[in-house]
């Protein structure tokens, strides 16, 4: 598809067995060549808050994510009905997976770069002209 690849990552729980295999799910990706970085395990409520920092610098292709979009617009805590205030846990439905991921991205984001990245998927050198998505 022509992207170029820098590194992968994946979350704490990446590092834990699965009962079927015995293996991690880091440890099975390593067997076809794919070498995760680890997100650094913080308390969700610091990982929104990077979010929120890293929202300025985000670029969302609103075609092609609006069920992405979707799902950040109506992520949410969870209300305490008999306390009539808002819990400190999120409210578990369809948008906690899309919000975990943009979560993880914000605690990656120092380390996104490109530097391994040589060939991209078409055998073209990378350039810095050839990684602007608006010039392709």
């Amino acid at each position: 598809l022509g992207y170029i690849y820098g590194s992968d990552f994946a979350p704490h729980d990446a590092n834990a067995k699965e009962k079927t295999t015995g293996k991690t799910f880091k440890e099975s990706a390593k067997s076809v060549g794919i070498h995760f970085k680890d997100v650094p395990l913080v308390k969700v409520a610091d990982g929104i808050q990077k979010v929120r920092l890293m929202f300025p610098r985000l670029v969302i292709h609103e075609q092609n994510c609006k069920q992405f979009i979707s799902a950040i617009r109506n992520y949410r805590k969870e209300w305490d009905e008999d306390k009539l205030m808002w819990k400190e846990t999120e409210f578990k439905d369809w948008t906690n997976h899309f919000a975990d991921c943009l979560r993880y991205l914000a605690l990656a984001e120092d380390k996104l770069t490109n530097e391994d990245a040589i060939m991209d998927t078409r055998g073209s050198e990378v350039t810095s002209e050839s990684m602007d998505p608006y010039k392709r």
